[in-house]
């Protein structure tokens, strides 16, 4: 066999043979019509020089044979295939018979200048090199080697083979003679990317699937079939992996790359569309690391090869056996730039931390800190959705510590924070933070801003202790007394808001009550035993265990005691009073620094004027609605520490139960509780600072400070991240009897039905429309509403009571088509107030009826008398 040479077909060049030679050699043969296709062959209709003048060969007995010495004498071509579709030619036709083997034409057998044959019997031959070994195989128009469109090589040509009964028999005898081991798959109409036409060397293949060669499976002959040109062509994979197997390529050791994975037994990317460090871990502990691992996004690609994405957006929990169980956008699906957005990792044997264990970092102290638990072998932070007391508890208690602890919020955070945990909710009973529920591994809607953090102490139960637990700092909290060797709650059933226990409380814990007011709060009942005893303390009593006590039956206890003791550095050493300069005080609320006297905010620098600065305006933790027309709607307003303040809404904590605790407290029913989020405006913007936020209720706390909250004085909660609309909280608690559907209107205080004062349901409220441009458009549209006859409609002076309703719509704007009185246009009603529309809607239409009597046309002349 002469060796191959030339190029594969995608290179093809035609070029026309030359049909001009002169017929001046007797025997030449030449071809007319055709194509020579650079380093391939040549194809043509068959002219012969005879007598000097050029004919044309019949097709009668024209095979193989003849077609192989007429080749031999166009050149050096390794194979001939006899074909008759180059057309007809003209002058004499000629035909022969060869053995195969003679140096021309001439020397066959031969019937010169028939008068039996027509010029469209004309043939013609194809003249190749071989391109291929007989009987080889490949497979080409894939992505990879392992992967394309079946050929076969017969007579030195490639030609592709139908699918007609192509299964995966036929497949894995093709993967065998190309050396694959991996699991065969047989590919139905593969598409073709060749820009040439296709040649057919087989059909209706039909292997056993143990033969070493596809030659050797039954067809139906070579370059016999009925297949359609490009549409029924058989493909094969030749697995280059197991399904769903991960490797790691193009890095710098074997324990880093980007992530590659096995679908249908090819190797494809992973796009690091919202790739973190779970996908990570599940990647590398599918590759048998039972370590650290790295999320890597945008990893290098060193193959010249043109990436194929299999997986995108992936979204691992972090627990998965196999990167396929994790949710992604479906295999094959993806919306990535090749080249630059690869997923990588970077997996390791060494771990960090025990899985679950916590720690504290960024602290002052060993006692206090953020909160940072180890999960996957890292440690992550935890966001501050939620955290209160009792999460801060389960932390400090996990690390050893038994005495009180309390929860910070919103600490900054690095720019390489990590979040393992949100919005965690602890009962205040388990023995560990990943016990407690949450969002999931890894799921969060936190800032850098929002990491939570804990106060631990230790306290020794000494028999007459007192100590503060479930407050947001030390000097605040649930009232816990050690007693017979045990932290008990203290009952406050006989406590009043203003009664001696609570400074008693205070300075037995040392703060300074000359100065500030000690006072009652209800910090929840808490995880301690209630008391078996009642606790009375006198007003010359300054130790809390000399305060008189009696029996109770914990049974008719309905609260434990909590208390307030607003804080002075100088007395407790809670804070650095150094930090305090001139009128500049950095220290905690309530602090007062040498001739300073900070308070929320607030800088008294005269010490004699101390209690100016602590003024109360009202009681710690009362709320209030302002700004609407009644006390039962409007912004919420906080008492913080003596001070109204509004409470910040920046975050989107806010929902029904939460508005439902600030009902409760203002005693409304909390059944008609709800939070307003259209036209709020109308209700003003608070001039008042925000003093609370990331307030999150379930709904069953009786007042607002019991349930979870950011610090007071201590939040994000300004016009610089939120718009100022976004930072206030409006509320209505309405009254099911009273209540209305906001848009309803209705006429009242008229003598029927039909007439009466304009109103219009806001908030679940009953109010009035100002008169001022109301017109008889705006009435009909009302009349028609209320199902009267719209063309009755008609403005009134009375008689009607107009002083009783409240004004909740200013200008109104009909243009008489509306549906209904909600869809006109409207403003507030003018802040110097304004009359009430009243109208007249006649009969409904329902009772109307129609007078059939005839009138006059004309009247009659009055007589005079």
């Amino acid at each position: 066999m002469q060796v191959l040479r030339g190029i594969s077909f995608l290179l093809l060049v035609q070029i026309v043979v030359v049909t001009g030679q002169e017929c001046s050699e007797e025997g030449v043969v030449r071809l007319a019509d055709g194509v020579n296709v650079d380093g391939v062959g040549v194809y043509g209709r068959v002219e012969i020089c005879i007598n000097q003048q050029w004919g044309t060969v019949c097709d009668d007995g024209w095979d193989v044979a003849e077609a192989r010495v007429a080749c031999s004498q166009l050149g050096d071509f390794d194979f001939a295939n006899p074909f008759t579709e180059y057309g007809g030619g003209s002058g004499r036709i000629h035909s022969f018979s060869c053995a195969g083997n003679e140096n021309g034409l001439l020397n066959c057998s031969s019937d010169l200048d028939v008068d039996y044959c027509y010029h469209f019997k004309d043939v013609g031959v194809r003249c190749y090199y071989a391109q291929c070994n007989e009987t080889d195989v490949r497979l080409v128009d894939g992505r990879t080697p392992n992967y394309g469109r079946v050929e076969i090589c017969f007579v030195g040509g490639w030609g592709s083979v139908c699918n007609d009964g192509w299964d995966e028999r036929d497949a894995e005898v093709v993967c065998r003679q190309l050396g694959c081991d991996g699991r065969p798959i047989a590919l139905i109409n593969y598409p073709v990317l060749s820009n040439y036409p296709l040649q057919y060397h087989l059909d209706d293949v039909e292997c056993s699937g143990s033969e070493d060669m596809l030659s050797d499976c039954a067809h139906g002959g070579i370059g016999v079939h009925d297949c359609m040109e490009m549409a029924e062509v058989a493909g094969v994979i030749c697995s280059e992996c197991n399904e769903t197997d991960v490797r790691l390529v193009d890095g710098v050791t074997s324990d880093d790359g980007r992530v590659e994975i096995c679908f249908s037994g090819l190797w494809g990317s992973v796009c690091d569309d919202s790739w973190d460090y779970r996908d990570a871990r599940v990647v590398c502990q599918q590759l048998g690391y039972n370590g650290t691992s790295v999320a890597l996004s945008s990893h290098r690609v060193l193959t010249d090869e043109s990436l194929f994405y299999y997986l995108d957006d992936v979204d691992c929990r972090g627990n998965e056996n196999l990167l396929s169980q994790c949710e992604h956008g479906g295999v094959g699906i993806h919306n990535c730039g090749v080249g630059h957005q690869e997923a990588g990792v970077i997996c390791s044997n060494a771990v960090e931390c025990n899985e679950t264990d916590v720690r504290l970092v960024a602290g002052t102290t060993p006692y206090d800190g953020l909160v940072e638990i180890c999960l996957y072998g890292l440690w992550g932070s935890v966001c501050d959705t939620r955290w209160d007391y009792r999460d801060a508890g389960v932390v400090c208690r996990q690390l050893g510590y038994d005495g009180p602890s309390y929860p910070l919020l919103s600490h900054d955070g690095s720019s390489e924070l990590r979040y393992h945990l949100d919005d965690v909710h602890c009962e205040g009973t388990e023995s560990s933070l990943s016990d407690c529920s949450h969002r999931g591994i890894g799921v969060h809607y936190c800032y850098l801003y929002e990491p939570a953090g804990v106060v631990c102490t230790n306290v020794t139960c000494i028999e007459g202790a007192v100590h503060l637990v479930g407050g947001d700092d030390v000097s605040r909290g649930r009232v816990a007394y050690c007693y017979n060797g045990t932290w008990y709650s203290v009952c406050a059933s006989d406590w009043d808001t203003t009664g001696e226990e609570a400074r008693v409380v205070c300075e037995t814990l040392g703060y300074d009550t000359s100065y500030y007011a000690s006072v009652v709060v209800n910090y929840g009942r808490g995880t301690d035993p209630i008391l078996p005893l009642s606790i009375e303390c006198g007003s010359g009593t300054s130790a809390f265990s000399d305060c008189s006590t009696a029996e109770l039956d914990v049974s008719q206890c309905s609260h434990a005691a909590g208390v307030d003791c607003f804080a002075i550095c100088t007395t407790v050493g809670l804070t650095d009073c150094s930090q305090c300069n001139g009128e500049s005080c950095t220290s905690h609320y309530g602090c007062r620094c040498g001739s300073d006297c900070f308070f929320y905010g607030k800088c008294c620098p005269d010490i004699s004027v101390t209690k100016n600065c602590f003024v109360e305006e009202c009681e710690h933790g009362a709320v209030r609605l302002v700004g609407g027309l009644t006390d039962s709607t409007g912004r919420l307003e906080l008492c913080a520490l003596g001070v109204w303040g509004k409470v910040c809404n920046a975050f989107g904590y806010w929902g029904p139960d939460t508005a439902r605790v600030v009902c409760r407290q203002l005693g409304f029913s909390e059944d008609g509780a709800y939070i307003l989020k259209d036209d709020i405006e109308r209700f003003g913007t608070s001039d008042k600072d925000a003093v609370i936020g990331k307030v999150h209720c379930i709904g069953t706390e009786s007042r607002l400070l019991e349930c979870s909250h950011s610090s007071i004085g201590f939040h994000y909660c300004s016009p610089y991240y939120f718009d100022y609309d976004e930072l206030d909280i409006v509320i209505s608690c309405y009254d099911e009897v009273r209540g209305c559907e906001d848009g309803e209107v209705r006429l009242d205080g008229g003598f029927t039905s039909s007439t009466g004062r304009m109103e219009v349901c806001m908030d679940r409220r009953w109010g009035g429309v100002c008169s001022d441009g109301f017109n008889v458009k705006d009435a009909r549209v009302v009349c028609s509403e209320l199902d009267f006859n719209p063309g009755d409609g008609a403005i009134i002076e009375g008689p009607v009571t107009l002083e009783a309703s409240p004004v909740f719509v200013g200008s109104v704007t009909c243009t008489g088509s509306e549906q209904s009185f909600s869809e006109c246009s409207h403003d507030r009603p003018p802040s110097g107030g304004c009359s009430v529309a009243a109208i007249s809607c006649g009969m409904s239409s329902s009772n109307q009826t129609r007078c059939t009597q005839t009138f006059p046309t004309s009247v009659p002349e009055l007589q005079s008398y």
